[in-house]
């Protein structure tokens, strides 16, 4: 504090020291007569306090998102939206953290069956970042597959879902961060692969999910492996995804 109280039985000079986070910028020096208690503001100045209460909570957000705790995890998400609006980068432009934000907030509200909220905050993160970063970066096509996904939870397909699943597969693929064996774009197929036995297409969904089912059973068996070597292990979020794509699969291949 910035208010020092002293008590002294017998005249001494007290010095008020820096705190831990920093020097002092000047030193206030109290001389004390008797026993009397003399309060002295101080003039030491302290660095401007971090913000650890924002970052804790993007963190624990993100944990509690991670191991599938989606109620407990929104209002750390919706916070989280909150203070990064209107964010700049280092050179003085306007970053898109807030979309990623939404992006996860949407997972916290599809887990929760809010399919409806979750879907209108995906075409806003959607269409913000494929401004900023093209329609091929991996957060623009991981918001379409997430809204994807709301369409099936919620029932209400629209009309060019099939034609945004396809187009998404396929840069899911491409894309360097994510590839044919991450599980966004197993997860991508799955929807694909409904939406097509939706118009009679079975043939067409019924080799995709298969297809799908084989890489998926390839990725776990690999992951098995290295733990059993004691290596890498997959994370909650991979297993809570994984088990995502499986009952997209059953979906199509359950009918069979």
């Amino acid at each position: 504090p910035n208010l020092q109280v002293c008590r002294r039985r017998r005249s001494a000079l007290a010095y008020l020291s820096a705190s831990r986070a920093g020097p002092c910028s000047s030193l206030s020096v109290l001389k004390i007569q008797s026993e009397e208690i003399v309060e002295v503001s101080s003039l030491i100045s302290y660095p401007p306090r971090q913000a650890p209460d924002l970052m804790s909570g993007k963190a624990k957000g993100l944990e509690l998102l991670c191991i599938g705790e989606y109620e407990q995890a929104e209002p750390f998400l919706r916070a989280a939206i909150e203070e990064t609006k209107g964010a700049k980068s280092a050179n003085g432009l306007e970053n898109s953290e807030q979309f990623v934000w939404m992006k996860r907030l949407a997972e916290a509200l599809l887990g929760q069956s809010k399919a409806e909220e979750a879907a209108s905050l995906l075409r806003v993160a959607s269409k913000n970042l494929e401004l900023k970063y093209g329609s091929e970066d991996e957060d623009v096509l991981d918001c379409c597959t997430i809204l994807l996904d709301c369409h099936h939870a919620s029932g209400h397909w629209a009309e060019e879902d099939q034609a945004l699943a396809q187009k998404t597969a396929q840069n899911l693929k491409n894309n360097l961060k994510r590839g044919p064996d991450h599980l966004m774009t197993l997860r991508c197929e799955g929807l694909l692969a409904i939406l097509l036995r939706r118009v009679n297409q079975k043939e067409e969904a019924s080799d995709l999910a298969h297809h799908a089912h084989s890489v998926l059973d390839g990725l776990l068996e690999r992951a098995e492996t290295r733990t059993m070597q004691g290596s890498r292990r997959m994370t909650p979020a991979e297993q809570l995804a994984a088990t995502r794509v499986k009952n997209l699969l059953k979906v199509t291949l359950g009918e069979e």
